[in-house]
């Protein structure tokens, strides 16, 4: 019984999580505008623009951070959204859930 339990709470917490990861070769940019903060990515050759949030918003600071340092190094950078979003389009709507880099 321990074990089913402990089972169902370890399925419930990575659901709870649950996204699609988009991987990106780099950034290429970065756009101040009016209202909020694009970045521009490429995968595969292909140009993506996507937002990375509002002004106000209390995370665009550690965003920007990241993508920023992603740009600089030129490394490769993964960008959680929520399920069903089309990681090759353009989106100026959808802010992501998380922003990471890597080599």
């Amino acid at each position: 019984m321990k074990k089913l339990i402990t089972t169902f709470l370890i399925c419930f917490s990575f659901s709870a999580y649950a996204g699609k990861d988009c991987h990106y070769d780099k950034v290429v940019a970065i756009q101040a505008q009016k209202g909020s903060v694009l970045f521009q990515l490429v995968k595969d050759n292909q140009s993506i623009w996507k937002v990375m949030g509002e002004y106000n918003a209390p995370y665009l600071q550690s965003y920007q951070s990241v993508t920023q340092q992603a740009m600089a190094s030129g490394e490769k950078i993964v960008v959680r959204y929520p399920e069903g979003h089309d990681c090759l389009a353009n989106n100026f709507s959808t802010v992501p859930d998380m922003i990471r880099i890597y080599k």
